[in-house]
């Protein structure tokens, strides 16, 4: 049994702008999933919709409407501020909007 600690989840939607490394072009579902998934505390990345694709100077900047799953401090006091900041200040991350909290924010025990 895998001891995993206590955490406050919160499942959000969001229309988030994703910066992927131009030779990620070929495969931009699987960037964009990867890119989301190294921010710290989002646990799950569903892409309900894959956009338009811009290609910019130094990346290529893909539109998303992403479901994400994410794990807070179970002490975090207003944990949508929270998953919010964090999914805005991430260096991949160039725009968030429509941003709805789907689900939570709920404690998952340990286990």
């Amino acid at each position: 049994m895998t001891d995993r600690p206590t955490v406050l989840e919160v499942i959000v939607t969001a229309a988030v702008q994703v910066a992927i490394p131009k030779h990620a072009g070929d495969h931009p579902r699987a960037a964009v999933e990867s890119t989301l998934g190294e921010i710290p505390g989002i646990r799950h990345v569903s892409l309900e919709e894959l956009g338009e694709i811009v290609d910019r100077d130094d990346h290529l900047a893909v539109e998303t409407y992403s479901r994400l799953t994410i794990h807070l401090d179970p002490e975090t006091s207003d944990a949508v501020s929270v998953t919010r900041g964090r999914l805005a200040a991430a260096e991949s991350v160039i725009d968030v909007q429509n941003f709805q909290v789907a689900s939570g924010p709920y404690t998952i025990e340990s286990w």
